[in-house]
């Protein structure tokens, strides 16, 4: 008799831990988005300026390293453009990396979210066992006392 009594209450129990549990993942997939939409901008930024970067690289490419040479007026100017120009690959190369990184990111956060959204949809089908075990134990307990 005692189990009896005591289990509407486990079982009450389990239901408000799956729900703290699904309102804890609610929190966490909220805020996955939020940084997933700033990655994606960060990343959308990085792609923008990775075309308009390897546009210029082309352009220079075509334009060829002798009229570089030839337009240059002494051997200073020659340095300074080629000092100029291996800051800009080096920045370059950094920007390209970060491109990399949040592109890494971005795949991470989508996984970490497709992962949450599964436990979730899982967790809503034991609340919806649990509260129909709730619902005939409750049931259950108003046929014993007629």
């Amino acid at each position: 008799m005692n189990n009896i009594d005591f289990a509407p209450d486990s079982v009450k129990k389990r239901i408000i831990a799956i729900k703290n549990r699904i309102n804890t993942i609610d929190e966490n997939v909220n805020e996955n988005i939020r940084f997933l939409k700033e990655v994606e901008k960060k990343y959308e930024l990085g792609i923008d300026y990775a075309s308009r970067r390897i546009v210029a690289l082309y352009k220079l490419h075509c334009l060829g390293k002798m009229h570089v040479i030839l337009s240059s007026e002494s051997m200073n100017e020659i340095l300074r453009g080629k000092t100029g120009l291996e800051f800009i690959l080096a920045s370059d190369k950094k920007r390209f990396k970060e491109l990399e990184l949040n592109s890494k990111k971005r795949l991470n956060f989508t996984a970490i979210l497709s992962a949450q959204k599964k436990e979730k949809i899982a967790l809503k089908i034991q609340l919806k066992k649990e509260e129909a075990v709730a619902a005939f134990k409750n049931t259950g307990s108003l046929v014993g006392d007629l």
